[in-house]
């Protein structure tokens, strides 16, 4: 669930690769999976590809190649960016105003407050997943 990675990213710098790896296991996602999403997107990046990123023999991403590793890791473009740029997502990497005070928000609540809202937060973020999906 995003709930977890916003709480996450938000506060520690990660390597692209340990990204890569947690996002998966949190979303019990295979490399063949994020490939599949990608490209039902329409975009292109090889399962292949995804493990030399992992292993670290593939550096310096073309944007290309970031576009379609946020598309099928169902993750905003702006956050694997950063990510893959040494980064902590930031404030300033976030364009839209709602989705700012979403990602930024949510974390500054106090734990009962944040349980309350996760509620509404999942029901979004499924109602996304199946429109991204069709």
């Amino acid at each position: 669930m995003n709930i977890v990675i916003i709480e996450c990213v938000a506060k520690n710098k990660e390597e692209l690769s340990d990204y890569i790896l947690r996002v998966c296991r949190e979303e019990n996602l295979s490399f063949r999976q994020v490939s599949d999403r990608a490209a039902k997107k329409g975009h292109r990046i090889a399962q292949s590809y995804i493990s030399k990123i992992v292993s670290g023999a593939a550096q310096n991403l073309s944007s290309d190649r970031l576009k379609a590793l946020a598309a099928g890791l169902n993750k905003p473009l702006e956050e694997v960016t950063a990510v893959a740029q040494g980064r902590i997502f930031q404030e300033d990497d976030v364009e839209d105003a709602t989705l700012k005070a979403i990602y930024f928000g949510y974390p500054k609540l106090n734990k009962k407050d944040r349980d309350e809202i996760r509620i509404l937060l999942e029901l979004i973020d499924s109602e996304i997943k199946k429109r991204l999906d069709k």
